[in-house]
């Protein structure tokens, strides 16, 4: 991007920013912390809004997002750096602008613009570099008196063993300072919201001030709770307890998220064992009449076990596959005052089916009716280990469905025809790339007829795969994936053609050995005409003349037929999101489905997208590279079936 335009787009921001703040203010929330902080180094105009931005989250420690290398990435500086506001800026994009924010003083921060504080684990985790640092300047903070907070976000993993002042001083002293300015604040100026690994009821009593919490995220391990010894209960039973005492406590929450591991225990306790733990869970639970939100991700406690949601909850979420018998009991339940459902039926991990071999997931359970009215949302992502007929009971029973879920479920309905119509074309480019190395002329000619040469091969080839690989997969000749049964019929009389080269090959070198006997008579002249003689050989087969062409001309329009399937199927992807779209339309108009009309219809428009973007394609330099070794003398057999190993996407 030029000067010139860079310019013109910083005085439009600046513009903004003078005249519209509000506007402005919305712009830098979508954008992520390290690029307001690099705006804030651009122009004085916009300061103020990116000062007040950067500063109005404040986390302590790190965020380490499952699967994610962004910490491992970080240099040593930013891993030593305790605390910074935002969350995604690293200690040197803030350098340009600021002192180091471990050597601010207190008055220098921008605390008064603070609204929200996340404490991330690493913060009480006893390995954090500088915990004693952390421990004084938490304090500070949360004494400062410019400090305004309306939430406060806590992450932390209860249940560790290091969780003692022995082992780690500082995590208490931490949590005492959260205590104080929690209990500080006016009542209900203050959402908390806590994300937790297992349950310490000690603690989270003592520490988190339970009353004033509105959201509350509780990840469980069963593989770790399967190893816990309690003296007179089974852990289930046990941890069934310290949930109905920490909800019981947590009277203004307003938001649940049960995210479950798999169900690993090698003795689970039966639904009726666990009969008095659940009927109290569900009584506590049930007097939580500020709840809104109730999330789902596995079974709680039981796979047999459906937690009833209050009264006043208006959105339920469903994260994983359930049983049968828990899916009978959704079904039932009315869900008063509940407006929004969504059910995503991916399963979060392939063990949550294995470990549940007893129980029955759902593949074809039909409800028949549900209870559940008044729905205004309603969306299931993903396909499979939902009741057959949940959507069609849902939509029967709610019509005042909004325009948004409506469009979703015709969406979903015309994306099965349009799966199909892929599934289609997709074979005609699996069949295609196959077929494309079968058209290569056994001697590839130039335009005047010659024999070409290697460094003109990777052209030729480049040409002539531009050329058939749309026409084949516009032929009807390959418009469909043979049987089983007929590859296996193809593949035998392949190997007996295979075989038979093979018996004529031993003819022709006898023949030839015949004639170089009686031609040259003298045997230590024989040692320097093999390859004289594999020559005559070839030539006798009338194959290739030299097994070099051989073998660049195989690697050369496998590698292209391979690069011809995967252009075609990027269109056929782009094509089949158009497919949803049409097939939803004609579906709620209540307009039949042609598959293979569809397919015919698109076949050319497929071609011409194909071809629109291969022309910015840039060859591959085959030229000058030589065939490896092991594409050398290849087997009849192994040509034939050269593209076998290509699983179609």
């Amino acid at each position: 991007m030029s000067d010139a335009t860079n310019t013109t787009n910083l005085a439009s921001l600046t513009g903004l920013a003078q005249r519209v703040p509000g506007l402005f203010d919305g712009i830098l929330d979508c954008l992520y912390h390290k690029d307001v902080a690099s705006l804030l180094q651009t122009c004085k105009a916009i300061y103020p809004a990116c000062y007040r931005r950067i500063w109005s989250t404040l986390t302590f420690g790190y965020v380490e997002e499952s699967g994610s290398s962004s910490f491992a990435n970080k240099t040593e500086e930013d891993r030593n750096q305790p605390w910074y506001p935002a969350h995604d800026i690293e200690r040197r994009v803030f350098h340009g602008s600021q002192s180091h924010i471990w050597n601010w003083e207190l008055s220098d921060l921008g605390l008064e613009h603070t609204r929200t504080i996340l404490l991330a684990p690493s913060v009480f985790k006893e390995y954090v570099s500088g915990a004693r640092g952390m421990c004084d300047h938490i304090e500070n903070v949360f004494l400062s008196d410019k400090l305004n907070l309306k939430r406060l976000i806590i992450m932390m993993e209860v249940e560790s063993p290091r969780l003692n002042t022995k082992s780690n001083p500082c995590l208490f002293l931490i949590l005492r300072d959260l205590r104080d300015y929690i209990k500080s604040r006016p009542p209900r100026s203050l959402s908390v919201e806590i994300q937790i690994e297992g349950l310490n009821v000690n603690l989270m009593s003592k520490y988190f001030c339970l009353s004033t919490v509105t959201e509350f995220t509780l990840s469980v391990d069963y593989g770790t709770w399967s190893y816990a010894v309690f003296i007179l209960l089974h852990p289930i039973q046990a941890k069934a307890e310290e949930l109905s005492t920490v909800l019981a406590d947590m009277v203004n929450l307003r938001k649940f998220f049960w995210d479950a591991s798999p169900y690993e225990f090698q003795r689970r306790p039966t639904l009726s064992q666990l009969s008095p733990q659940v009927e109290k869970l569900q009584a506590v639970f049930s007097s939580l009449s500020h709840l809104r939100s109730f999330i789902i991700n596995g079974f709680i406690f039981h796979p047999l076990f459906f937690l009833r949601p209050p009264e006043g909850l208006t959105e339920f979420r469903v994260l994983s596959p359930m049983v049968d018998e828990w899916w009978a009991k959704f079904a039932e339940y009315p869900f008063p005052n509940v407006d929004s459902i969504f059910i995503h039926s991916r399963p979060k991990v392939n063990s949550w089916l294995e470990d549940l071999g007893e129980y029955n997931m759902t593949s074809s359970l039909a409800l028949e009716s549900v209870s559940v009215r008044g729905l205004r949302k309603f969306k299931i992502f993903g396909q499979g280990h939902i009741p057959v007929d949940l959507e069609d009971c849902i939509i029967r029973n709610n019509p005042q469905l909004d325009e948004d879920s409506l469009r979703h479920v015709w969406w979903r309905r015309g994306a099965v025809h349009a799966l199909k119509c892929s599934q289609i074309a997709d074979r005609r480019a699996l069949a295609a790339a196959k077929a494309l190395w079968t058209t290569i002329p056994t001697r590839p000619t130039s335009d005047g007829g010659s024999v070409v040469g290697t460094t003109e091969l990777s052209e030729y080839l480049k040409s002539h795969a531009a050329q058939e690989y749309p026409r084949l997969f516009a032929s009807d000749c390959y418009k469909s994936e043979p049987t089983t049964e007929t590859e296996t019929v193809w593949r035998e009389i392949a190997s007996s053609a295979a075989l038979e080269f093979i018996i004529r090959a031993e003819l022709c070198t006898r023949i030839i050995s015949e004639q170089y006997m009686h031609k040259f008579p003298d045997a230590e002249s024989a040692s320097q005409l093999k390859s004289q003689f594999f020559l005559d050989s070839l030539e006798m087969l009338l194959k290739f003349s030299h097994e070099e062409m051989w073998g660049l001309t195989e690697l050369g329009i496998r590698e292209l037929g391979h690069k011809s399937l995967v252009r075609m199927q990027d269109q056929i992807k782009k094509a089949g999101l158009r497919w949803a779209d049409t097939f939803a339309a004609s579906l709620r108009k209540g307009e039949e489905i042609d598959i293979d009309a569809t397919v015919r219809e698109w076949t050319p428009k497929l071609v011409e997208m194909y071809e629109e973007e291969a022309k910015d394609d840039v060859p591959t330099p085959y030229a000058e590279r030589r065939a490896p070794a092991h594409y050398k003398r290849i087997p009849l057999a192994d040509l034939v079936s050269l593209f076998s190993g290509w699983p179609s996407k």
